[in-house]
C-alpha cells in the first residue's frame, strides 16, 4: 500500500529526507482490478500524495499510471484510473499520462 511504502521510504531517508527531490508512485490496472470502487482510488491516490508531500518536502510528488496492452479498459475501469489522477492531483500531486506495458 501506498501510505504503509512512503512511511518506510521517509523512515529510511531519516535527516537526508529533505535531499530528495522526487517521488514516483507506480498505480495501474492492479490497483483498480481488485474490487477498488472509482470513490476509493479517488481517496487513496488523494492521500497518498498528501502523505508524501508531507513526507518529503522538497520533492516533487508524481503519479505514473499503467495498465496491460491489449487489455481494454472497461467504462468502470476508465472511471477508477480517472478518479486515482483527479484525486492524486486534489492532494497535491502531479500525474503522467497513461501508458501502457507488455506482459
Amino acid at each position: 500500500n501506498f501510505q504503509q511504502q512512503t512511511d518506510l521510504a521517509a523512515t529510511e531517508a531519516g535527516s537526508e529526507v529533505s535531499k530528495i527531490d522526487l517521488v514516483l508512485f507506480g498505480g495501474g490496472y492492479n490497483d483498480i482490478a481488485f474490487g477498488e470502487t472509482s470513490n476509493s482510488c479517488y481517496a487513496n491516490a488523494k492521500s497518498a500524495a498528501q502523505n508524501a508531500k508531507a513526507k518529503f518536502p522538497n520533492a516533487e510528488i508524481k503519479l505514473m499510471q499503467f495498465y496491460p496492452i491489449g487489455r481494454d479498459l472497461s467504462s468502470s475501469d476508465a472511471r477508477a484510473f480517472s478518479e486515482m489522477a483527479k484525486g492524486f492531483a486534489a492532494g497535491g500531486g502531479q500525474v503522467f499520462e497513461m501508458m501502457k506495458y507488455a506482459l
